[in-house]
This record gives structure tokens, sequence and C-alpha cells, in this order.
């Protein structure tokens, strides 16, 4: 009798372990996900802070090509 019990309970354990394993994998793939996330936003704001940085310098020399001030 207490075979049994004790083959249920390794049962349960085995099942809880691959679960635990399972969980433990989805949790690195999330976080190497999270870290991906990061870096296109780090790069998606320098392209932004970028491509604005060009456009006020495209604005300037369009102005000065007017003959207006430039901007500040």
């Amino acid at each position: 009798m207490y075979e049994k019990i004790i083959k249920g309970l390794e049962a349960n354990l085995d099942i809880c372990l691959r679960s635990l394993d399972t969980q433990k994998k989805t949790l690195e793939v999330s976080k190497n996900y999270i870290t991906l996330l990061e870096k296109l936003a780090k790069e998606r704001s320098a392209r932004i802070i970028y491509l604005k940085a060009f456009t006020v310098a495209l604005q300037t020399k369009i102005r000065k090509l007017e003959g207006e001030a430039p901007l500040k």
C-alpha cells in the first residue's frame, strides 16, 4: 500500500519538476524578449532624435537658402 502512495508522490513530484522546468524556460524566453524590446526601443528613440536633428538642420538650410533667419 505504501509503495503505491510513494510511487504516486514520485510521479507528482516528477510532474511538478517538469512544470517548473517549463516555467523557467518560459521565463528565460520572456526575459530575452523584453531585452530585445528594450534594445529596439532605444534604437528607435535614437533614430527619432537623429531624424529630429536632421529635420532641424534641413529647415535651417532651407531658411538660409530662402534668405530667412535660421531656427533657434
